[in-house]
């Protein structure tokens, strides 16, 4: 997707599925940014709270390396069982991240 200039910005567990014959998918595309090519940013806050980047977080301008932080997260849980900044109190979630 990168090298089309796509921006997914959701990636969550709840957003990969595995096809019938095991393959990884990627679903819900609603948050996407297209035609990010070329050096381009973005400053859209979007995005579930608990996956959010530090640069969606600070109201930055931000590229792929959104993509990223998410996959770090979604790896994180998988391996470990559990969200790696999880709280109840959203302020205390993005202080943390």
């Amino acid at each position: 997707m990168h090298q089309q200039g796509v921006i997914y910005r959701d990636l969550k567990l709840e957003n990969v599925m595995m096809s019938p014959s095991g393959h990884i998918k990627i679903t819900d595309f609603g948050m996407c940014k297209i035609d990010l090519g070329n050096g381009l940013r973005t400053n859209s806050v979007v995005g579930t709270s608990e996956y959010l980047p530090p640069e969606i977080l600070m109201r930055t301008q931000y590229t792929f390396s959104v993509d990223w932080w998410t996959y770090g997260i979604v790896l994180y849980e998988m391996l470990c069982g559990e969200h790696p900044f999880y709280s109840e109190d959203k302020e205390t979630l993005y202080r943390v991240i």
